[in-house]
C-alpha cells in the first residue's frame, strides 16, 4: 500500500500528547494507517499478524516483535486468532534517545526473540509488574529493550515518499522550533509554500491548523516540566514558548480540559510512590 493517499487522516495527535509509556494487551488487534512520533512495539504471542509499514508489508508470528519507528505510517490486521501485548513508547520519555530515534528508523521491524534472552527477561518484567511500577522503573525499562533493539537491529536513515518525508520535515521543524516565535509566514516560507497553501496542507494532512499544533507542543512541554522540575508557572510558560501567562493559561486549559494547577494535583496523585 502507498503511505501517500490517505495521509492527510493519518496522524494521530492523542498519542503524541502521551507523557508515559502505555502498554496492554490485545486480541485479534487491527488499527487503521496512521503515525505519530512515538514507537510502537507489538510483540505477538499467540497466532500471527498481518503489518503494513509505510509500502512495505510483513507477516508478524508468535515470538517476533513488530517495530514501528517513529514517524511511519502503519497499519495492520489479524488473519487469524492472536494474542500481543502492545507498547507505546513516547519519544519525549527517552530523551537522550529522543533525537536519534525521531530521524532514524529501526533497520529491521520484525525482530525474532525466541532466541534472544535478554530482551525476553525485560518484556517479561515489563508484562508482570507495569500497572505496579513506578515512572523511574519504566523509564529504565523503556531504555534498557530500546538500547537492545539498538543494538542488536541498527538503525538507519528515515525513508518514505517525497510527500510523507515532506510532512515528517514539517513535525519535526516544529518539535525542534516550538519554543521559539514562529509565525505562519515564516513556517510557509520555510517549505517553499504560500501562507494559504500551507495552512491548507497542514490542516488538511494533521487535522488541525498550524497554531494549534504548535500549542499542543508547548502545552506537553509545561506538563512535563510542571512534573518533573520545580520552576514556577512563569518560567515554565515562557521556556515553552507562551509568550505570555494568560495565553499558557487559556491554551492549556484547552487543551487538557482543566488548568495547571489541577494538572499537576491530579497527574503526581496518580504517580505511585517510590518504594
Amino acid at each position: 500500500m502507498s503511505a501517500q493517499p490517505a495521509l492527510a487522516q493519518k496522524y494521530e495527535r492523542r498519542r503524541d500528547d502521551q507523557l508515559l509509556p502505555e502498554l496492554w494487551y490485545s486480541k485479534d488487534n487491527h488499527c487503521k494507517p496512521h503515525f505519530h512520533s512515538a514507537i510502537e512495539l507489538v510483540y505477538v504471542t499467540e497466532g500471527s499478524l498481518h503489518v503494513c509499514l509505510d509500502d512495505r508489508q510483513y507477516d508478524v508470528s508468535a515470538g517476533q516483535l513488530m517495530i514501528s519507528s517513529s514517524y511511519t505510517v502503519h497499519h495492520y490486521y489479524s488473519p487469524s486468532p492472536n494474542t500481543e501485548m502492545l507498547l507505546i513508547i513516547p519519544l519525549t520519555f527517552v530523551p537522550s534517545l529522543q533525537k536519534t530515534l525521531r530521524d532514524h528508523a529501526f533497520r529491521h521491524p520484525v525482530y525474532d526473540l525466541k532466541n534472544d534472552k535478554k530482551m525476553l527477561s525485560v518484556l517479561e518484567l515489563m508484562r508482570d509488574g507495569w500497572a505496579d511500577y513506578n515512572t523511574e522503573t519504566k523509564k529504565g525499562l523503556c531504555y534498557t529493550l530500546l538500547g537492545l533493539l539498538i543494538a542488536n537491529i541498527g538503525l538507519t536513515s528515515q525513508t518514505g515518499s517525497k510527500r510523507t518525508a515532506q510532512m515528517k520535515d514539517m513535525l519535526i521543524y516544529l518539535q525542534e522550533n516550538y519554543q521559539s516565535p514562529l509565525t505562519m509566514e515564516g513556517m510557509a516560507k520555510k517549505f517553499g509554500y504560500s501562507k494559504s497553501r500551507f495552512s491548507h496542507l497542514f490542516n488538511e494532512t494533521f487535522g488541525c491548523p498550524p497554531g494549534a499544533f504548535i500549542n499542543a507542543l508547548r502545552c506537553q512541554h509545561a506538563a512535563i516540566a510542571m512534573l518533573e522540575s520545580d520552576q514556577p508557572l512563569l518560567e515554565i510558560a515562557m521556556s515553552a514558548g507562551f509568550e505570555c501567562p494568560r495565553t499558557f493559561y487559556r491554551v492549556f486549559k484547552q487543551h487538557y480540559d482543566m488548568t495547571p494547577s489541577q494538572y499537576c494535583k491530579a497527574h503526581r496523585s496518580a504517580q505511585p510512590s517510590s518504594p
